[in-house]
């Protein structure tokens, strides 16, 4: 967990765990406390929640919601009532076998800004392998539409990969949300 401030700057962090169902694929619930501080009287902040591979190490999902952080009084909390998931990835499934230096990536989801997707492919170490960006295919920002886009990559060997669609935002610096399917790619 990670609270930013308006400028991008980190007010606090904290570790928490997914209390997961045996047998639930990455579906369950957490807790936890990020106690902060500001000068001001109030400021826009943004709570970022992710998570990493245990395969790699790597970000394999990052959601966040934008707040506005008071330096006194009593803590008020509206429960967002956006879904739980804004970007998810229809085409590729874990653990698909992808070969020939090129990907096909489909979803859907909703935007907070009219900045396009950035789609990557990631080897295990971070590097970027292919990447490219797409617009959500939407009536407007904040309401569900699709995406669709073919993203080129090289590679010498066969490995596992990620292929990760995410949004940035446009005020407080930083990703606003990413989800991500682990693959095994095929020069």
């Amino acid at each position: 967990m990670r609270l930013y401030g308006e400028d991008g700057r980190v007010l606090a962090e904290g570790t928490t765990w997914l209390h997961v169902l045996e047998g639930v694929a990455q579906a369950g619930r957490f807790y936890g406390e990020v106690p902060f501080e500001i000068h001001g009287v109030a400021e826009a902040g943004r709570l970022e929640i992710s998570m990493y591979s245990y395969r790699d190490g790597q970000l394999s999902h990052l959601s966040t919601v934008d707040l506005t952080l008071l330096s006194v009084g009593n803590p008020q909390v509206y429960y967002a009532t956006d879904g739980p998931e804004k970007l998810t990835i229809f085409s590729l499934r874990e653990e698909s076998i992808i070969e020939g230096g090129r990907v096909n990536v489909q979803g859907a989801g909703w935007v907070n800004t009219d900045l396009p997707l950035t789609v990557e492919i990631l080897d295990r170490h971070g590097d970027i392998l292919g990447s490219a960006q797409v617009y959500l295919d939407a009536p407007a920002i904040g309401q569900l539409g699709t995406f669709q886009v073919e993203v080129p990559y090289e590679t010498k060997l066969s490995q596992w990969a990620r292929v990760a669609v995410s949004e940035h935002s446009a005020d407080i610096p930083g990703l606003i949300h990413l989800t991500s399917v682990e693959v095994w790619l095929k020069p």
